[in-house]
């Protein structure tokens, strides 16, 4: 999934998508939440554990997302039709 986050973050970024931006957000935001408990199997239960290091890797592709697409969203306001 992180390949998949960091790949849609390239591609929003080579399209200018604002579509894609906020898809690459949400998946960002997924794989953020799915650090927070990992958990290792023992044989005698579960232990779990958070990942802050990752965490704070994967908020900095949330702000990056977000702020690309305001940036997309004030640049397609400017823009003129070509047709």
């Amino acid at each position: 999934m992180v390949v998949i986050g960091f790949l849609m973050t390239i591609y929003a970024h080579e399209k200018q998508s604002i579509i894609f931006s906020i898809i690459s957000v949400i998946l960002w935001i997924v794989i953020m939440a799915n650090s927070l408990w990992i958990q290792i199997p023992f044989s005698t239960g579960y232990e779990e554990y958070a990942e802050y290091g990752f965490n704070a890797f994967c908020l900095i592709f949330i702000f990056l997302n977000i702020i690309q697409a305001l940036l997309f969203v004030m640049d397609w306001r400017t823009q003129e039709d070509v047709l």
